[in-house]
């Protein structure tokens, strides 16, 4: 046995002894991540004869590539093997409804057995790895990947990011066979995407780039995190993958992360298309050179041997990505347990699993309106519904990007089948398409709509239309409207029937003005994961209660964009558009219920703190309608006088408060003191001496309740730093 073989030796010495036996191209070929099918014994010894660093799990035979490292290259150095598991998906498990949906329940325990569940699943398929969470801040939804995000606040993706993180990797240091390494992405900025396009230029203030897309990265690095992935767009004039800016000083110097940072896919050679890199060959130095430790579509780092032997690179430089790389295996426990415990598909979606991702799907639906309390449908006094709408069955559009066949998806009909009593008789019809403006069907469901008691409408988007761009596919969007012949189909079936309500499965906030003046009721499904159709019907019929809250304004209109609740404060407040509201469809954090809760007794404890201190918001919350229920409490700051502009409010804290009918509870809520500082204009975090005002609000938009926490003056706690625990960052200059 070799000392990097002997698992009783600490980590570093064992990489470090393992790098010396290594060859210059034995170490390179650690840094390529392989996304080719290699399930052939040739194609394993074109592409891996001195090994590999990462394969795609999606593409290969996990088992026969582990089999080939160890047996057939002379050191055998196990493959890291990783797959996007984003909202579950790997082939057979458990497909949970999309990041969006996941922060639309403002429930950090629950996702934290979502997280626990998708990793359990994923080791189950010979997964080490996990290609999220995905951490980017969106302000645009017309950009095609925000349904992979947590929306538009930092506070509450950071919130989210720390849990994810936790849950896949576990609470130790290394990795267990039970648990995943997460991998943050994309940093950073990738969510500022001028135009609403995938891979815009991200022309910011690094005080923006601090303070709104960076935060959650840097929760996610103090949780533990084990990986990152550089985004593909630029950051003021330099791309990611070549930011060394971004890669070490920040990510590395000043955070102190110690993990691996990885490329995402083709992004070391499209240095070359930004026109930065003169061919793959200077790409893959400068990636290198600028912290980018493993390349996803090797291009770049195929040619690091020749650069080091040409003398343009520094093999000491190649040794750091090629020790991180191995650091990250040896964490995974790759070489104590190479070989993975394959579980036939058949194993995994589990009743558990089942029962969570119906969880998740009840918590995350959104009801944005309920006239006259037209929800929940008195399933007793219905004899026919009519179901209409592209996504009535369509498992695809339901289930989203990053899943693997297997699991078997509850859609909207399936669901409603099974939830409906058996004398009540469901018509259903498609109606219209998405992607073209088809009305083959619309006859057949004005029809239909005629002599139906309800209709359920069940439109929004499909996965062409929101989804990741490449190639020739893109899912970026100019109109937030209603695709294809659906705006049409709704305004001819309200038409003929006033009791329609109108579902929405998709991936963004759409601006369906017009669409919701004209029903009963609307509500936000989401791409609900494999229990959806379960889920929509229970609270339809009322079952179960909404509990689900907006984490992205949605606008009116495209002209409003971008639109994001914490805009800074400003003259000429009263700026309006001629033939527009200014105001937002439906503000963050904005939902409704089929009970009424009254909120009084607003506190704050302290109510004189020292810069960074930690606070304590009290409030009284009571149910005062029929039905149990659960609150969503929102506490936003607002620093009224700073030295540079602030935003008008900015989420610090939630709770969720669950509450039987008439039964009432002290909510208390924790705020981090240092979420009162911001970045000043030479980019120093300050936190001043003042006022802070805190509101307590159902959503972003309401005037809600306010209370005032007085910021002590820094010369009268300077000599209390020590005893209290406030570092002198903290301390404005």
């Amino acid at each position: 046995m070799y000392p990097y073989q002997n698992a009783s030796l600490a980590i570093p010495e064992r990489v470090s002894d393992l790098l010396s036996r290594m060859t210059l191209r034995e170490k390179m070929v650690q840094l390529f991540h392989h996304w080719k099918s290699t399930e052939t014994h040739a194609t394993l010894e074109k592409y891996m004869e001195d090994g590999v660093g990462t394969v795609y799990s999606s593409w290969v035979d996990v088992e026969a590539i582990q089999k080939y490292c160890l047996e057939e290259t002379r050191l055998g150095i196990p493959a890291n093997v990783v797959q996007e598991t984003l909202h579950g998906g790997c082939a057979g498990g458990t497909i949970f409804p999309m990041p969006i949906a996941m922060a639309a329940t403002w429930n950090l325990d629950l996702m934290h057995d979502v997280y626990t569940h998708i990793a359990k699943e994923a080791r189950m398929r010979g997964i080490n790895g996990t290609m999220s969470p995905n951490l980017d801040v969106h302000t645009d939804p017309r950009f095609g990947r925000v349904d992979e995000s947590y929306g538009e606040d930092p506070f509450l993706s950071s919130r989210f990011g720390e849990v994810s993180v936790r849950a896949y990797q576990g609470e130790g240091e290394l990795i267990d066979q039970e648990h995943i390494a997460a991998t943050a992405k994309h940093f950073a900025a990738y969510g500022q995407a001028e135009n609403g396009q995938d891979g815009g230029k991200a022309d910011l203030s690094e005080q923006s780039l601090r303070e709104i897309y960076l935060p959650p990265f840097e929760a996610a690095v103090k949780a533990g995190l084990k990986s990152v992935m550089a985004a593909h767009n630029e950051i003021n004039g330099v791309p990611c993958h070549g930011n060394a800016w971004l890669l070490r000083d920040l990510l590395r110097e000043e955070w102190g992360f110690e993990g691996m940072v990885i490329s995402d896919a083709g992004d070391v050679n499209q240095l070359c298309a930004f026109g930065v890199a003169r061919d793959f060959y200077d790409a893959g130095l400068q990636a290198l050179k600028a912290g980018i430790d493993q390349e996803m579509y090797v291009a770049g780092f195929e040619h690091l041997e020749d650069a080091v032997n040409n003398g343009d690179l520094e093999e000491s430089i190649l040794d750091e990505a090629v020790c991180r790389v191995l650091t990250h295996k040896m964490e995974c426990g790759l070489f104590e347990h190479p070989l993975p415990q394959m579980r036939p598909e058949e194993e995994l979606d589990s009743a558990h699993g089942r029962e969570l991702a119906y969880e998740v799907a009840v918590q995350s639906m959104v009801l944005l309106k309920n006239e006259n309390q037209f929800l929940p449908l008195e399933a007793g006094s219905l004899k026919k519904v009519a179901l209409i709408g592209p996504n009535i069955d369509h498992e695809v559009n339901q289930r989203g990007v990053y899943t693997r066949p297997g699991a078997h998806v509850v859609t909207p009909l399936e669901g409603l089948r099974n939830r409906l009593p058996g004398e009540v008789e469901l018509l259903h019809c498609r109606g219209c398409n998405i992607m073209d403006e088809d009305t083959e069907g619309l006859a057949e469901a004005v029809a239909m709509a005629k002599e139906a008691d309800v209709v359920i409408l069940v439109l929004g988007d499909s996965i062409e239309s929101c989804r990741e761009c490449y190639g020739s596919k893109s899912g970026d969007r100019t109109e937030l409207t209603l695709a294809g012949g659906q705006s049409r189909l709704l305004k001819e079936v309200c038409a003929v029937n006033p009791n329609t309500l109108l579902t929405l499965i998709n991936g963004r906030p759409q601006a369906i003005v017009e669409e919701q003046e004209q029903v009963a009721a609307a509500l936000l499904a989401w791409r609900c994961g494999e229990e959806g159709g379960h889920a929509l019907a229970d609270l339809l019929l009322g079952k179960r209660n909404f509990t689900g809250r907006l984490t992205m304004t949605t606008p009116r209109h495209v002209g409003q964009l971008p639109m994001y609740y914490y805009r800074k404060q400003r003259s000429f407040k009263g700026r309006r558009y001629s033939f527009e509201s200014h105001l937002p469809l439906y503000p963050f954090g904005y939902g409704l219920s089929y009970t009424e809760f009254r909120w009084s007794d607003l506190k704050v404890s302290p109510k004189q703190v020292q810069p960074g201190q930690q606070v304590q918001v009290s409030l009284n919350v009571e149910n005062i309608g029929s039905r149990s229920g659960v609150e969503i409490v929102q506490i936003y700051a607002r620093d009224p006088l700073a030295s540079v502009t602030r935003p008008e409010r900015q989420l610090v804290g939630f709770a969720r408060v669950p509450l039987e009918a008439g039964e009432a509870c002290r909510v208390q809520i924790p705020i981090d003191g240092k979420l009162f500082g911001y970045y000043d204009a030479r980019v120093r975090f300050v936190i001043d001496e003042g006022e802070i005002h805190l509101i307590a609000a159902r959503d972003a938009g309401d005037e809600g309740l306010q209370v005032t926490v007085n910021v002590g003056a820094v010369e009268a706690i300077r000599e209390a730093v020590a005893s209290e625990g406030v570092t002198e960052a903290l301390i404005p200059d």
